[in-house]
């Protein structure tokens, strides 16, 4: 029997590879601890993998703001919750880009993806005069003032 620092779990030698004994085990991401938590982060598109058990986990998916055209784009929509129910298997991360510049009018950003969990993508900005887009948090609208000097 050993404890397999890469993994934390512990493994038995089954005459011809090493297993794990009992407990939950997933790799992915960015992986911290708090507050005797594993946490995992993502930055980019990958895979969670559970190669052991089964459990509930909290999550957080933020989406991709909008991007920004004469007005300013929307925030990313962001789902939180806890209970999700994972087990044995690979579950694809999808993290949404946001939607960079273009004018008049700023694209949208990209939705983000965990498991059946989706966040909805900001609202690019609006272009001249016109509204935002719709999305996670909407787009900021554009409008033109002028004045004159007397």
């Amino acid at each position: 029997m050993i404890f397999n620092m890469t993994t934390s779990s512990v493994q038995i030698y089954d005459g011809s590879s090493w297993v794990n004994v009992g407990g939950f085990v997933a790799t992915g991401g960015d992986i911290s601890y708090s507050s005797g938590r594993k946490i995992h982060t993502f930055t980019g598109s990958g895979s969670f993998v559970v190669t052991s058990g089964a459990a509930s986990v909290d999550y957080l998916v933020v989406a991709g703001g909008g991007g920004t055209g004469e007005g300013g784009g929307g925030a990313g929509g962001f789902r939180t919750g806890s209970g999700l129910p994972v087990a044995v298997g690979t579950y694809t991360v999808t993290v949404g880009a946001g939607g960079g510049f273009n004018q008049p009018q700023g694209p949208n950003g990209n939705p983000s993806v965990f498991s059946t969990i989706t966040s909805t993508a900001g609202g690019g900005g609006g272009g001249p005069g016109g509204a935002g887009q719709p999305g996670g948090s909407g787009g900021g609208r554009s409008e033109e003032h002028t004045s004159e000097l007397q």
